[in-house]
């Protein structure tokens, strides 16, 4: 039972049955994050891979801005739909928008 694994430490574990996740082949997961890495700079990925939700629509956004908003000090993750209501799209805030940070 000879199988070129990409080291001695995986050959035995595979041998000993104890590779994570059931997964025969130890390149497998590393080819398959590979794989999904190169889906999203080529732009062919599930936007939901890779996207997260803004705190005040929670819709999910890919690109968001991290700032606070409010006197509890707590930063948020905003999307560029939401920023300019939270900082009165102004990068450092105005007067009306004093907690924003």
């Amino acid at each position: 039972d000879d199988v070129t694994t990409c080291s001695k430490s995986c050959n035995a574990q595979r041998k000993r049955g104890e590779l994570a996740d059931g997964v025969d082949d130890p390149g497998a997961a590393s080819a398959k994050r590979k794989s999904a890495r190169k889906a999203k700079r080529e732009g062919t990925a599930d936007p939901a891979l890779f996207s997260k939700p803004c705190t005040i629509c929670n819709t999910p956004s890919d690109l968001l801005i991290r700032c606070q908003v409010d006197s509890s000090k707590e930063w948020n993750m905003v999307c560029k739909g939401c920023w300019p209501s939270v900082s009165g799209g102004v990068t450092d805030g105005d007067a009306d928008h004093p907690h924003y940070r």
